[in-house]
């Protein structure tokens, strides 16, 4: 169904947006530059939603006590953006140090968590949404074993786990992060996936920026006597704590999802349209930023215009009955490529196309992904399909050319390097933990 593009706005609602965290203030934006009555909820007492940090962690460290004293960061010490500042930001408020007023604190292109909070901070300032808040507004995992268990969420810093023999479970982006900075203070981590099921898998790793990080598969036996074993590796003898890096769990206890006829029983919202929209309810709600393993801030953006969009009659969503085949659909194809409904939200190198079916859906006036953000975000799906899939080696070797040094001998069968190697510039700034964005990639944003 085409979009209402060149329409006027023919209905004003009243709406309101849990949460004032990234997703909840472009939200609040969107609806308000639609001429909608918003109001922010929020349970915290300041703006930035996950972005927070806090000393303070769960009363239960591994998260299984359901009536635990909760806390809402899951923030520590040391984290990094592991995306460019450049791609992060908002469509007309880019991620810069110039748009941040003077307010930022850390120019590098992979910034500290608190540069991310001080930017949403002056988003939030920029577009005067702070009045729209209401903050403190409440809404209505082994016994015998005698180590320290702890999900990655109340994770702070790495100092208690000085000397230690730690294993943390999962190696996706947090796993590998937090077991590179307990590497710090640790006598060895076990660094633990399903997916390396193999010795040779295992042998992979070594030769890493961290010694004494080892790679195990998942913990099949953890023992009264302090040890634990693997599904493969060798079994140690003593570990002192387990850290689980092993993703969340959806939870709207806001909601009565059994009356809206949703479920997230298996890590995923149930059924949504688009990942948005409950087929049947029509815009009264909607959800954003669900999907996952995307460039979260761009994806709000365009999810909340078209939010706003809908309820206001510029635009319009399809028939609740195909919606519905949308989802199964959607279903259809997570089976036929053999993946859980855990990763039904989970987009990757898709989320361009999401981007363009929100644009689309939008109007006309609403312009599609950036040609300089698309280069830069298959540049980065690139870098990291060489972090995952090439040895350390092959990397050093991209590294090690983009600065103009001699590559390490041994690295020259890596064919995927003609690739990376024909844009060094962009390479040579992307590769850099520490490059500053003096003369950044992209065009300067107006």
């Amino acid at each position: 169904m085409p979009p209402h593009s060149a329409a006027e706005p023919s209905r004003q609602c009243k709406v309101a947006v849990i949460g004032a965290g990234a997703a909840g203030l472009v939200a609040a934006r969107e609806l308000r530059r639609e001429g909608h009555d918003v109001v922010l909820l929020e349970q915290q007492g300041q703006l930035g939603g996950t972005w927070i940090y806090t000393d303070e962690v769960d009363g239960d460290l591994l998260g299984r006590d359901a009536s635990r004293r909760r806390v809402h960061s899951s923030m520590y010490q040391g984290l990094t953006t592991n995306l460019p500042r450049e791609i992060m930001g908002f469509a007309d408020f880019p991620f810069s140090t110039a748009a941040m007023a003077g307010s930022s604190i850390d120019a590098r292109r992979y910034p500290c968590s608190e540069e991310v909070l001080r930017y949403l901070q002056a988003f939030a300032e920029h577009y005067h949404l702070t009045q729209l808040i209401r903050f403190n507004c409440q809404l209505p995992g082994a016994e015998g074993w005698p180590g320290l268990l702890m999900h990655s969420h109340n994770y702070r810093s790495a100092e208690r786990f000085k000397g230690q023999h730690v294993a943390v479970l999962g190696a996706s982006f947090s796993g590998q992060d937090v077991a590179r900075l307990v590497a710090q203070q640790a006598a060895c981590v076990y660094l633990c996936a399903r997916e390396w099921t193999t010795q040779q898998q295992l042998d992979a790793g070594r030769g890493g920026a961290a010694a004494n990080i080892q790679r195990r598969g998942m913990i099949t036996q953890l023992n009264a006597a302090g040890g634990a074993e693997f599904a493969v590796g060798q079994a140690v003898p003593q570990l002192d704590a387990v850290i689980c890096c092993t993703g969340y769990n959806y939870s709207f206890a806001f909601l009565d999802l059994q009356a809206l006829g949703l479920s997230t029983a298996q890590q995923h919202v149930a059924p949504l349209f688009q990942h948005m929209f409950v087929p049947g309810q029509g815009p009264g709600l909607a959800f954003i930023g669900l999907p996952w393993r995307v460039v979260p801030f761009p994806m709000f953006e365009l999810q909340a215009k078209l939010c706003a969009r809908v309820l206001s009659g510029r635009a319009s969503l399809p028939p609740a009955a195909e919606m519905a085949a949308w989802v199964q659909q959607h279903e259809k194809l997570l089976a036929a490529e053999g993946r859980p409904p855990s990763q039904s939200h989970y987009l990757d190198y898709k989320q361009l196309e999401y981007h363009a079916w929100l644009a689309s859906m939008c109007g006309r006036d609403v312009p599609r992904v950036p040609g300089w953000r698309a280069v830069v975000m298959h540049a980065y799906w690139l870098w990291r399909w060489l972090l995952v899939t090439v040895d350390e080696k092959a990397i050093s070797w991209v590294r090690h050319y983009n600065r103009e040094t001699s590559p390490p001998p041994g690295a020259g069968q890596l064919i995927l390097a003609q690739h990376a190697l024909a844009h060094p510039r962009l390479w040579r700034h992307f590769l850099d933990d520490n490059a500053k964005p003096v003369n950044p990639l992209p065009p300067q944003v107006a």
